[in-house]
């Protein structure tokens, strides 16, 4: 797992996945990627991580 002060990124497989911090107004919140693609904004960071690893979960065909 990749670190930067706004971005968080790692693999499992083929899957990207990406976390960024992101300023809406006066709140703060994580725009979770998936492959690329924006998938929502989460108030925690790891609340983004957890559903991003569900949704991959749900979604992959092994």
């Amino acid at each position: 797992m990749r670190s930067r002060p706004h971005y968080v990124h790692f693999r499992r497989g083929r899957q990207l996945f990406g976390v960024r911090r992101v300023t809406a107004g006066d709140r703060l919140q994580f725009v979770g990627s998936l492959n690329g693609i924006d998938c929502g904004t989460w108030p925690t960071k790891e609340a983004a991580v957890q559903a991003l690893l569900r949704r991959a979960a749900s979604n992959v065909p092994y």
